[in-house]
């Protein structure tokens, strides 16, 4: 028996069937099978749309983690080129001398007649480098040079730290300051 021949005996019996119905009967049997198909797809719409909801949900959190992640990658990226930056910087310390450079930066910004004194006070090692110290007393020096000064040590293309600033009024004039600094230099661990 082919599958043509099985959906025509399914047919002819189906007709069979419904041919020694009453027509009261096939309109309660039509009724019924649309009551069972409404409810049937009813469940499988309500299904479809508790699935549907479910995967936006799992969208939005994935999203809401890219964006995390993004934000993430972000500040990775802008970090690391802070450490290069900052590496840069420890590796342009190697064989700089702190004391020779303040010097010139007083003759550059003149005030080498002002600064009294530049005396390096060590060497203090750290995990992965080590800060040269040097202090630095300058009398008599206005505020828009100290300024300056503040600002040169800031901008050195080599990692200079302030580590400590004392600034007073000069006992001869109120308009000067007195300055004592210690500024420590980093460098490299290998660097003698």
């Amino acid at each position: 028996m082919s599958f043509r021949d099985s959906i025509d005996s399914f047919g002819d019996t189906a007709r069979n069937f419904l041919s020694g119905l009453t027509a009261r009967d096939r309109t309660l049997l039509g009724v019924m099978v649309l009551a069972i198909s409404l409810a049937v797809g009813w469940f499988v719409v309500g299904s479809m749309e508790k699935s549907r909801a479910n995967l936006r949900s799992q969208l939005a959190s994935a999203a809401q983690a890219q964006g995390q992640v993004d934000l993430l990658m972000a500040r990775y990226t802008e970090l690391s080129g802070d450490v290069a930056g900052l590496d840069a910087r420890l590796a342009q310390g190697k064989g700089f001398s702190p004391a020779s450079w303040l010097e010139q930066t007083g003759t550059t910004m003149e005030i080498n007649d002002k600064i009294k004194s530049i005396q390096e006070r060590g060497v203090e090692r750290r995990g992965f480098f080590q800060a040269q110290k040097v202090e630095i007393v300058i009398d008599d020096i206005n505020l828009i040079k100290l300024v300056d000064l503040l600002h040169t040590l800031q901008e050195a293309p080599q990692a200079v730290r302030i580590s400590d600033v004392r600034v007073k009024t000069d006992r001869k004039s109120a308009e000067s300051l007195d300055v004592r600094m210690e500024i420590a230099v980093l460098k490299p661990l290998d660097d003698a």
